[in-house]
């Protein structure tokens, strides 16, 4: 679903949410949030604000990573080991 106020639009991540839905006005904050499974990297809150141009987000939009790491897993024939 796109998002925006008085700013540009602006997605959730992928596996993300906006949190809220109250975004009418420049100065106005948006928190951004991961699905079960997926941890934020990046800010989680931006803000529409005035620029010398016209209005833009503050921070961009951050992503949602896997909290599954391959790395931390060694597969054997009969199933894994947890390192």
């Amino acid at each position: 679903m796109l998002y925006y106020n008085a700013g540009p639009a602006i997605y959730p991540p992928i596996n993300g949410m906006i949190v809220g839905d109250n975004f009418t006005d420049v100065t106005m904050s948006m928190e951004f949030g991961c699905n079960p499974g997926y941890f934020l990297s990046g800010h989680a809150v931006t803000t529409c604000e005035y620029t010398g141009s016209g209005v833009d987000w503050s921070q961009p939009v951050p992503v949602c990573l896997s909290t599954f790491s391959p790395a931390l897993y060694t597969y054997y024939t009969h199933g894994y080991y947890t390192a």
